[in-house]
């Protein structure tokens, strides 16, 4: 006997058609809807069907007739475009081999990446130093609000979903704020005790949370904690014991803590690394010299020691292997902690020991490398055009090719006679914005920087995937040449 026909049950995707010009996993969730003309019938199986090699499944929800999915870019599709289609059938049995008439239907998509032009987000030292956007005329940027705001030891913007999180301190309390992007307003506002002589570091979102760091100046303390929040509405999720020196990686969904000490007249760094969800500890090592930042893929850890690049299991921290840098340099175990970022053609670009090098990670060989002089802090470089852009010590902005590791004779001074170095650089798809210790400029990438537009103070800066360009003014401290007290957000829309 044959089964039973089966209703016919029309169904439309929303939306119809997608088309991302995306760098990374960092944007907010993509939602594909699936609406039925009636209400699915009993045992019907509803199915999304997707390529697992470009998205990952964030969550899938039913509301009623409506069926939802959200994706995001995976941060290791290394795609220079691709297309396909997204599918959802109503299926009768699990198998899938039967769907409900006019049930089965597929959006279109496409997805661009800037191979040659990408670092990820979270794989350098402050999130991404390339932004996917196209930035307008400068004549054009609208300033959208202006906040005046108080925060020790400011280093850096942390976004999450149209939102940037700013902490400091009162005579009393700790304190941490959500401040809508687009608006100013702010969103939410969490205090925590200050019972002893302790300060906040500045934020950083992992994993849906934000994290309020909590340290003692002269050395540690009963005070001394991270405290977790729900990055959209501010719940505190976990309290945890802090680790000295946290250092939080926030596209990956990870957390790790390093501290750093002198063991028999040799520097070693403790990473330990913890679960962003529950706060536990995953596992902790000891690696030998200074960790200047940490880089993460979804495999691997990546730091410099001295001249090398050295790459570490994720799941346990072990060693995996290291890529041996310029043969010619010898390796110094004194030196300041070198910078390591990721592109997205499987490269990690270093500055390490006066020398910037690039490693092909498919090959596992150094491609080339050359002198840089770099000096405290060091900013990770930024990658766009063909160009690996840079700030040598002097507070001047320069470039080398990337295929051909070739410097540049071009260059902008940024900094300034009694603080010569750069506190952010920042590429686009056609401008560089760098910022020294008075002044903030945009740079034409594609006319020898050319400057189009400046800002001037001292700041820090980030752009947001909605187009907003964030300026934090900040005093800074030319004696210590790392401490910069917030004073005031600016916000631009400089991106459509």
């Amino acid at each position: 006997m044959q089964p039973p026909p089966l209703a016919t049950i029309h169904a439309t995707l929303t939306p119809a058609q997608i088309s991302l010009d995306a760098v990374d996993g960092e944007y907010a969730p993509l939602r594909v809807e699936a609406t039925l003309d009636a209400m699915a019938p009993a045992g019907a199986i509803p199915k999304f069907i997707f390529d697992s090699n470009i998205f990952e499944k964030v969550s899938e929800t039913q509301n009623g007739d409506t069926f939802a999915l959200d994706l995001r870019l995976k941060t290791d599709a290394r795609l220079a475009q691709t297309q396909g289609s997204i599918q959802f059938r109503l299926c009768a049995t699990s198998a899938c081999q039967q769907t409900f008439p006019g049930s089965s239907v597929s959006t279109p998509f496409s997805v661009k990446v800037d191979i040659a032009e990408t670092t990820a987000p979270g794989r350098n030292e402050r999130g991404a130093n390339y932004v996917g956007l196209q930035i307008n005329d400068p004549q054009t940027f609208q300033k959208l609000w202006e906040l005046p705001i108080s925060s020790y030891s400011f280093k850096g913007f942390s976004t999450y979903h149209g939102l940037t999180f700013v902490s400091g301190s009162d005579a009393t309390e700790h304190w941490i704020v959500a401040i809508d992007i687009a608006t100013g307003v702010q969103r939410w506002r969490q205090t925590v005790p200050r019972v002893t002589d302790t300060f906040v570091r500045d934020v950083a979102v992992s994993g849906g949370l934000v994290f309020l760091d909590v340290f003692a100046q002269f050395g540690p303390t009963p005070d001394d904690d991270v405290y977790a929040f729900d990055a959209l509405t501010g719940d505190l999720r976990y309290q945890t014991t802090r680790t000295p020196d946290l250092e939080i990686l926030p596209a990956d969904g990870a957390i790790y803590e390093r501290s750093s000490d002198f063991v028999s007249g040799t520097r070693i760094d403790t990473v330990v690394s913890r679960n962003p969800a529950t706060g536990l500890i995953d596992w902790t090592k000891m690696y030998v010299g200074i960790t200047g930042n940490l880089a993460v893929d979804r495999a691997s850890i990546y730091r410099t020691e001295d001249r090398d690049l050295a790459i570490y299991h994720r799941n346990d921290g072990s060693v995996d292997h290291r890529l041996v840098g310029d043969p010619n340099l010898a390796d110094d175990a004194s030196a300041l902690g070198g910078v390591v970022s990721l592109t997205s053609l499987g490269e990690a670009v270093t500055l390490s020991l006066g020398r910037v090098s690039l490693f092909d990670l498919q090959v596992d060989a150094l491609r080339w490398s050359n002198a840089h002089s770099t000096d405290f802090p060091v900013v990770a470089p930024a990658v766009a055009n063909g160009k690996i852009f840079l700030c040598d010590t002097g507070g001047i902005v320069t470039w080398i090719d990337h295929a051909s590791g070739e410097k540049s004779t071009v260059s902008k001074f940024v900094g300034a006679a009694n603080a010569p170095i750069c506190l952010s650089l920042l590429a686009t798809r056609n401008l560089l914005f760098a910022s020294g210790p008075f002044q903030t400029v945009a740079l034409d990438i594609n006319n020898d920087l050319n400057q189009l537009w400046s800002y001037d103070a001292t700041s820090i800066i980030a752009i947001a995937p909605e187009g907003v360009l964030l300026v934090g003014e900040a005093g800074f401290d030319f004696v210590g040449r790392n401490r910069r007290d917030l004073t005031k957000i600016v916000a631009y829309k400089v991106a459509d």
